[in-house]
């Protein structure tokens, strides 16, 4: 009963708090319809695929040798792909981890195919990947087709030209657009600042001296802590939830078909912002250092995470490196997975590392308490 009491008052103070209510709903609305606006340019509905530096070793005397030139030729002809012939192996693998080069093809005999890629422009990368599959396929069909019934293949029309690419125009609803964008990005950055909702939720306690006397009436720290947890999480999650319906009925944001996966990401973040909030003001006296360490890494893991602008076009290895360190990078990244292609790839790496992130924070609250919540 003392659990849903204070849950109750804890709902009720950060609903009516309008400050708060403003920053954590009107807000996000109002930079979602800006930036989506401003920067709608950049998300053009037709991917322009990049100009891409492949290197390659084959060995003269492998049997799909000629297959594989006339697969360079052809590819060469219709995308922006340049194929450089090399010996050197040490050189292109130091050319892949340097950026100036996106894929090493090593064909040393018939049986094995080393594709060694540069992580920094993936697409490039994924791409190359893709049309090397288009050829093996070929090769193997072709191999299929001798083994079983060698008189058939005389039968098989042979194209000198072969179309290895069938390119298409990817419709502005498979893709996301400006406004798209920002509805998840902003939405997942006022998620991450609910890391004050859940400080506030323990540290106005403590300012109100009204924490010491919940401990006099016989509730233990632990069923504090597991209401204001509970507490914070479902107001963040109903005010993701009105960010949710502005831009979906207002400004007719795309937010996919598979619900559950998309709910499932956004409460692991919430779950995870909330732990951080609450391990901090569990562990940290100054509220001052508390504000700090919210308001100075929110914004960076926000950045990290493409929050402001997308970080992969940037092409810069340190930095899409070091943004796997952020919360929001994998939450956006399986978001717009799940959104454009119901992609579960990612999902649930992203879910185990929100999570498995709460946990540890919640493990540090309650090992590590300032003494004044003991």
């Amino acid at each position: 009963m003392k659990i849903l009491n204070i849950l109750k008052k804890e709902i009720l103070e950060n609903l009516r708090d309008k400050k708060s209510m403003f920053l954590m709903t009107l807000f996000p609305m109002l930079l979602i319809t800006i930036l989506g606006t401003v920067f709608s340019g950049n998300f053009a509905s037709t991917i322009n695929i990049p100009e891409i530096n492949v290197m390659y070793f084959i060995n003269k005397d492998v049997k799909i040798d000629k297959n594989f030139r006339d697969f360079t030729k052809e590819i060469e002809k219709t995308m922006k792909v340049n194929f450089k012939e090399t010996k050197d192996e040490k050189d292109a693998l130091e050319k892949i981890s340097n950026g100036k080069t996106d894929v090493y093809i090593k064909i040393p005999n018939d049986k094995k195919i080393y594709i060694y890629e540069n992580n920094l422009r993936a697409f490039n990368s994924q791409l190359v990947s893709t049309l090397m599959d288009t050829l093996v396929d070929k090769v193997n069909m072709t191999k299929e087709v001798i083994s079983k019934n060698p008189r058939a293949l005389s039968k098989i029309k042979v194209n000198t030209s072969p179309n290895f690419i069938n390119i298409k125009t990817i419709e502005g609803k498979d893709s996301p657009r400006g406004i798209d964008y920002y509805a998840v990005t902003m939405l997942t950055m006022t998620i991450l600042y609910g890391t004050a909702v859940g400080a506030m939720s323990i540290a106005s306690e403590i300012k109100r001296r009204t924490y010491r006397r919940l401990i006099c009436s016989n509730t233990s720290p632990l069923k504090i802590l597991f209401s204001k947890i509970v507490a914070s999480f479902l107001v963040i999650a109903f005010q993701s939830f009105l960010i949710y319906l502005f831009s979906k009925y207002i400004l007719g944001t795309n937010w996919g078909n598979n619900k559950l996966a998309l709910v499932s990401v956004v409460a692991s973040l919430i779950f995870m912002a909330v732990s951080a909030g609450v391990c901090i003001a569990n562990t940290i006296k100054n509220e001052g250092v508390m504000s700090i360490i919210i308001y100075m890494f929110v914004p960076i893991l926000t950045f990290l995470g493409g929050g402001y602008v997308p970080l992969e076009p940037i092409g810069n290895k340190m930095l899409n490196s070091i943004s796997n360190i952020s919360p929001l990078k994998w939450s956006n990244d399986a978001i717009f997975k799940i959104i454009f292609g119901n992609n579960l790839s990612i999902f649930g790496t992203t879910i185990l590392i929100n999570i498995g992130a709460g946990v540890l924070f919640l493990l540090i609250a309650i090992l590590f308490p300032r003494k004044d919540v003991i």
